[in-house]
């Protein structure tokens, strides 16, 4: 799977995992889930903002 892919399956869950926060009132594993997956999707946001930046640079 590719690292785009993996961005848009991570905002889908933080957006789940919102929905679940918004209707369950606040259970906390939700609160965790979604505090550790926004600072993974950050990461790895990151990261594929590096691997283009890089690729950007080797075709020039």
């Amino acid at each position: 799977m590719k690292l785009g892919q993996w961005n848009v399956i991570l905002v889908l869950l933080q957006v789940l995992i919102g929905i679940g926060l918004y209707y369950l009132d606040m259970p906390r594993v939700l609160q965790v889930l979604h505090l550790v997956g926004m600072a993974i999707m950050v990461c790895a946001q990151f990261f594929m903002i590096l691997v283009l930046r890089r690729s950007a640079r080797l075709e020039s």
